[in-house]
C-alpha cells in the first residue's frame, strides 16, 4: 500500500501495483517490483547468489564505518549500495564453492581526500592499538580532518572502532580492543573524513593483529 505522507501534494512512498516508490535524501524514486519466477536456479545463478550472500556477511559488520566513508557519494543509492559492488569485485575471488575473501582489499571509505601519510600500526601492552602517521600538508588536507579507525574481526562477525578517533594534526591515535576480540585475528584499517563529512580518503589497510 502506498502512502501520501504530507497530504495530496506530499511525497509518495510504498507499493502501487507493479511499482514501488522510495524516498531517499528528499527525492522520490519509482522502481518496478521484482518478478517472481518458478524456474529452478542455474548453477551460475546459485554461484552468484552465494557470492552476494558472502559479500553481504563480510560488509554488514562494517556498515557504520561504510556509511561515514561513503556518505559524500550518497544520492539515489545508500552508502552500502555504493560500497557493495566495489568490494564484491575487489575483495572476493575464487570459484564457487571455493570463495576467498581478501580482507586487505576491503574498501571502507573512498574519495579524493589526502590519505594518512605512512601510517604505522602497533599492538601495545593491554591489547591497545596505536597508529602513528606523518603530516603532509597540501591543498587537499586540513588540520581538522577526522581519522577513522576500524578493527574488523571476521571470525566473530563484528567490527569496532571510531569514525573520529583523532584529527590529522595529532599524528597519533589509540584504541582499546574489546575483550571478546582477544584471541581472534583482527584486521585494522584507517581512513580520513573531512570535518564536514563532505569528503573522504580511500581507506588504508594497516595489517592484522592477534591480541592474547
Amino acid at each position: 500500500m502506498a502512502k501520501l505522507n504530507k497530504g495530496i501534494l506530499g511525497p509518495l512512498t510504498g507499493k502501487i501495483g507493479p511499482i514501488v516508490a522510495v524516498t531517499r535524501n528528499n527525492s522520490v524514486f519509482i522502481r518496478s517490483m521484482p518478478r517472481k519466477s518458478n524456474k529452478p536456479l542455474t548453477p551460475g545463478q546459485i554461484a552468484a547468489q552465494q557470492i552476494f550472500t558472502l559479500a553481504h556477511a563480510v560488509l554488514y559488520p562494517l556498515k557504520p564505518f561504510i556509511k561515514a566513508g561513503f556518505k559524500h557519494f550518497v544520492f539515489y543509492k545508500s552508502a552500502m549500495d555504493i560500497a557493495f559492488p566495489i568490494n564484491y569485485h575487489q575483495a572476493i575471488s575464487g570459484v564457487y564453492p571455493d570463495l576467498v575473501v581478501d580482507y586487505s582489499q576491503l574498501v571502507i571509505s573512498e574519495g579524493r581526500l589526502q590519505p594518512l601519510k605512512e601510517p604505522v600500526m602497533a599492538l601495545e601492552a593491554g591489547n591497545q592499538i596505536r597508529v602513528n602517521w606523518e603530516v603532509d600538508w597540501n591543498n587537499n588536507s586540513k588540520i581538522d580532518d577526522q581519522v577513522m579507525l576500524v578493527l574488523n574481526c571476521p571470525v566473530l562477525g563484528v567490527a569496532d572502532g571510531s569514525v573520529n578517533i583523532a584529527t590529522r594534526y595529532l599524528q597519533e591515535c589509540k584504541f582499546s580492543i574489546q575483550s571478546r576480540m582477544v584471541g581472534h585475528e583482527i584486521h585494522v584499517y584507517v581512513g580520513v573524513l573531512a570535518a564536514n563529512g563532505k569528503k573522504a580518503s580511500k581507506s588504508q589497510y594497516l595489517g592484522r593483529v592477534l591480541p592474547v
